[in-house]
């Protein structure tokens, strides 16, 4: 009987940092603003790297403005033009001081807020919803820039697209907490390649350490999946199942699940 790979790809960001009070939030209450991000590419298999393509946007007075972000909501989708194993990375950050003229590889980031891998393994075009509503406002400034990049591996096209609202306040001052990557990555079971971490032994489990800063833990969230395959020997039979995903997102001592059931797309 033909074995095949098992891909997990996991993003779960933790925030942490001393906290702000509510008193300290109601102090001077500003209404939210909306900052729309549309982006869309549509790209051929690679010859050398993978595409990759960075959006910025200014609100406020750039990246000199301090914001704290409440919600991010939303749409990506992954149009295939063919029977053809696909895949976008997204990754949303911004830019404290400065805003840079073009940093498409994020070596001036202050910080990341969010990340995410669609993947599609059929002519298809399939959408995964993004909804994130943050009991804790994440840190940011009026510079913020969607980097993302991929499309099919091996062969045909395929059209990335996000259409994502980012709600935010201006801030007073810098929020001191902060966003760490607790985790983001992909790990191969039943093959010694494609991913961060591999194995071809079954017995064999992963555990990737992060050393949060000085503080305390204030929520969690981000998402958790398998792969889908692309129906070839390489990648094995499409799985075609309807899974449930649970989201949970910690506050205090607060904690909240919620599920959602998809087919064959590996979006969450």
């Amino acid at each position: 009987m033909k074995s095949y790979s098992t891909v997990f790809f996991g993003v779960v960001f933790a925030f942490t940092g001393l906290g702000i009070s509510n008193l300290q939030a109601q102090e001077s209450v500003i209404a939210p603003s909306v900052l729309h991000i549309h982006q869309s590419q549509t790209t051929a298999p690679p010859t050398t790297s993978v595409p990759t393509f960075l959006a910025t946007y200014h609100v406020l007075d750039g990246a000199k403005s301090p914001a704290n972000v409440l919600s991010l909501q939303g749409t990506l989708s992954l149009k295939n033009d063919s029977p053809n194993f696909s895949q976008v990375l997204w990754i949303l950050v911004y830019w404290q001081g400065e805003c840079p003229t073009h940093d498409i590889d994020l070596k001036k980031i202050a910080g990341f807020l969010w990340s995410d891998i669609t993947k599609n393994p059929s002519h298809s075009d399939s959408s995964f919803p993004v909804n994130l509503v943050f009991p804790r406002s994440l840190p940011a400034t009026g510079c913020i820039g969607l980097y993302y990049g991929g499309g099919t591996v091996f062969a045909g096209n395929a059209t990335m697209t996000a259409d994502l609202d980012i709600t935010y306040q201006p801030a007073n001052s810098v929020n001191p907490n902060k966003v760490v990557n607790v985790g983001g990555g992909e790990y191969c079971f039943g093959a010694d390649w494609g991913c961060q971490n591999a194995t071809v032994i079954d017995e064999e489990a992963f555990a990737l350490p992060t050393t949060l800063p000085a503080g305390h833990l204030l929520q969690i969230y981000g998402n958790i999946s398998d792969s889908s395959f692309d129906g070839t020997t390489n990648f094995g039979p499409i799985l075609g199942f309807e899974g449930t995903v649970r989201r949970c997102m910690k506050a205090g001592r607060a904690l909240s699940c919620s599920s959602v059931r998809q087919r064959n797309i590996c979006g969450k």
